[in-house]
Parts: C-alpha cells; sequence; structure tokens
C-alpha cells in the first residue's frame, strides 16, 4: 500500500466504530454525572401477631447462632414499656423480663404480604449500667436481615427511660 493510504481487508467496514457511552461515575471520585440512586425495596412487617411461643423456640433452635449486632439506647424502661414501643413498629415480643442489671426481650417480627423479607426473631439484652443493646438476630430470610435491623435499631434509638 502507498504512504498514507489505509487499505481494508475484504468485508471490513471503513466507517468508524460508534464511540462508546460515557462511563458514569458511580463511587463520586469526579465527573459530571451523578452516581445513579439505586432504590431498595422496603421492608414492611405486618401488624399481626403470628408467632407462638412453641413456633418460636421452633425456629430459634433451628435456625442456627444466629448474627450479633449492638446499639446504644437512651434509656432503660421497665419490659412493659419496651414491649409497647416495638411493638408500635410491628415488633413483637414473646418473652420478656427485668433483670438487676438489664431487660431481656425475645422479639420477633414478620414481613408483610408483598414486602421483602420474610421472619426476623432476636434476642435483646437492654444493659442498664451501658445503654447498650446485645442483639442476636436470626431469620429465614439473611439477604432482608440488615433491613429488619435498621428497623429495631431505629425503635430503640427512641426509647426513653
Amino acid at each position: 500500500a502507498a504512504a498514507g493510504v489505509v487499505s481494508f481487508m475484504p468485508g471490513m467496514d471503513p466507517t468508524p466504530a460508534t464511540p462508546a457511552a460515557p462511563m458514569v461515575d458511580l463511587l463520586g471520585f469526579g465527573g459530571d454525572e451523578p452516581a445513579p440512586i439505586v432504590a431498595q425495596s422496603p421492608l414492611e412487617l405486618s401488624p399481626t401477631q403470628a408467632i407462638t411461643q412453641e413456633s418460636f423456640q421452633s425456629m430459634w433452635e433451628s435456625w442456627g447462632e444466629g448474627e450479633k449486632r449492638t446499639c446504644g439506647v437512651p434509656g432503660v424502661p421497665p419490659a412493659e414499656v419496651l414491649d409497647a414501643h416495638l411493638s408500635s413498629a410491628s415488633i413483637f415480643t414473646i418473652a420478656s423480663g427485668d433483670l438487676p442489671d438489664m431487660t431481656k426481650l425475645f422479639i420477633f417480627a414478620q414481613a408483610a404480604p408483598g414486602s421483602v423479607g420474610g421472619t426476623f426473631l432476636a434476642e435483646c439484652n437492654v444493659m442498664r449500667n451501658s445503654l447498650t443493646v446485645d442483639v442476636t438476630l436470626k431469620t429465614d430470610s439473611p439477604a432482608n436481615l440488615m433491613l429488619f435491623w435498621l428497623k429495631l435499631e431505629a425503635k430503640f434509638a427512641e426509647v426513653r427511660a
């Protein structure tokens, strides 16, 4: 081929390729495009108490060790007050009691029909001296456990002694 002349093999298209779409900066490290916001399906809890003590205990024993979490609490009211506060968010108490250094709760929640989620169980030790809540969470829907934890943690943040 002569200098400055580009020859193409038979069947090759000499027209330039379509430029690629601009890259979107998903991490926010610069660029003009804002990162897209991905909407996550909300977890809506059922207002119906559909778990018996027997079924709670059976699920608790069969669902393994669970996941440990800790959060703060502004105060530690009596168990009955905590029970009522959590039930206002469709998180129900299956058993609770006040001990000298803590209030212990066994709680559950279930996803409402049509919502993401499953059944969630928790043992909560609300510590009087440290104003913390040590929680063991168990579920049949591990992918949605964080959604339940965020709801539970928010309710504990509202507690007043």
